[in-house]
C-alpha cells in the first residue's frame, strides 16, 4: 500500500501471504516503514505465535524482564508468551515481521520452543549465520514482493534442514484452538493417543509451553474478541468459560497487565491493533 499520513508522521504497512509450501504453519508476513515525530510504544498481548522481526535501518527496542532500560536489537525473535510485554521505537523503524505457529517455528528455527517461551532474543543467537544473508537481502531488495519471495525461499530452506514437527503435536495444538482453550491435558493425550507425560514433554519441546498454558492463551484471545465486540464482562465470562466476572478480571490482569475496562477503553480510542488476522495483538500506549 502507499504511504499513509497522520499528524505525527507517515507509515507504510504491507501484508504478505507466505507460499503455500509453508502454510498453514507460517501465518503471515508484514513489511513496515514508519517515520513519526515522536517515540511510539505498544503493549504486546499473548497471541500463541512465534515472531521473527528483521529490522532494516533502526534498532528494535524491547523492555527486558527486569524493567531496566530497553534492549536494542537488529533482529528479534519472540517465543510464545503467556503475559504481555512492551516495546517500541524512537519514531523511525523499518523491517519485516514473520509470524509462525510454534510447531512450525520448531522446524524452521531448529530450536526447542521452551528455550524461546516467554523471551525476546537477539535473532542471531538462535539463527546464527542464517540470519545475516537474509537480513542483507531484505534490506537491499527493491520492493516488498521481492522481499516476500526472499523470505519464502529462506524459510523453505530452513525447514528442509530443521527437525520434523510431530503431526500429533500440531493436532493437539489445533485441538486447543477448536475447544477455545477449554481442554485438559488428559483430554489432549487421549485425542492423540499418547500418555500424559509424553504429550507434556513433546508439547513443551515443539510448542514451548504446557497444554494448560496454551489453553489460557487461547481463552484470552476469545476474551479479547468478545470484549472488542461489545459484550459485557459477565456475558464474556460465561461465554469463554470463566467461573464469574472476578475470575475473568484476575486472569485478564495477570496476562495483559490491563484491567478489562482499560482494554475496552483502548478499543474505543482505536488503540488496539490486529497484526494477525483473528488476533488482537497489541495496544498502542499513550505517550
Amino acid at each position: 500500500m502507499p504511504d499513509s499520513a497522520c499528524p505525527e508522521g507517515i507509515w507504510e504497512s504491507v501484508p504478505g501471504r507466505p507460499t503455500e509450501r509453508l502454510r498453514p504453519g507460517v501465518l503471515r508476513y508484514h513489511g513496515f516503514r514508519a517515520q513519526f515525530s515522536r517515540p511510539r510504544r505498544r503493549l504486546e498481548l499473548p497471541s500463541g505465535t512465534v515472531t521473527l522481526v528483521v529490522g532494516f535501518d533502526e534498532k528494535l527496542s524491547l523492555d527486558n524482564a527486569q524493567g531496566h532500560d530497553a534492549d536494542l536489537y537488529s533482529a528479534v525473535l519472540a517465543g510464545v508468551h503467556a503475559s504481555a510485554g512492551s516495546g517500541g521505537h524512537q519514531g523511525r523503524l523499518s523491517g519485516m515481521e514473520i509470524v509462525m505457529t510454534p510447531w512450525a517455528a520448531y522446524s524452521l528455527l531448529g530450536a526447542a520452543m521452551h528455550e524461546l517461551a516467554g523471551r525476546h532474543l537477539a535473532a542471531e543467537d538462535v539463527l546464527g549465520r542464517r540470519l545475516g544473508p537474509l537480513a542483507d537481502a531484505l534490506a537491499s531488495a527493491p520492493d516488498w514482493p521481492r522481499r516476500f519471495a526472499l523470505v519464502d525461499a529462506a524459510l523453505v530452506s530452513w525447514r528442509a534442514a530443521g527437525p520434523s514437527c510431530s503431526p500429533l503435536v500440531a493436532r493437539a495444538w489445533d485441538e486447543v484452538g477448536v475447544r477455545r482453550g477449554l481442554v485438559t491435558t488428559d483430554m489432549l493425550a487421549e485425542t492423540v493417543g499418547w500418555g500424559r507425560r509424553q504429550l507434556e514433554k513433546r508439547f513443551r519441546e515443539q510448542i514451548g509451553v504446557s497444554p494448560k498454558i496454551a489453553g489460557r492463551i487461547v481463552r484470552l484471545n476469545h476474551t479479547l474478541r468478545a470484549l472488542a465486540a461489545g459484550r459485557g464482562l459477565s456475558e464474556t465470562a460465561a461465554a469463554v468459560g470463566f467461573s464469574d466476572q472476578s475470575h475473568l478480571s484476575r486472569e485478564f490482569k495477570a496476562m495483559t497487565s490491563l484491567r478489562p475496562r482499560q482494554f475496552v477503553q483502548a478499543i474505543a480510542e482505536h488503540r488496539v491493533v490486529e497484526r494477525i488476522p483473528g488476533h488482537l495483538t497489541s495496544v498502542l500506549l499513550e505517550n
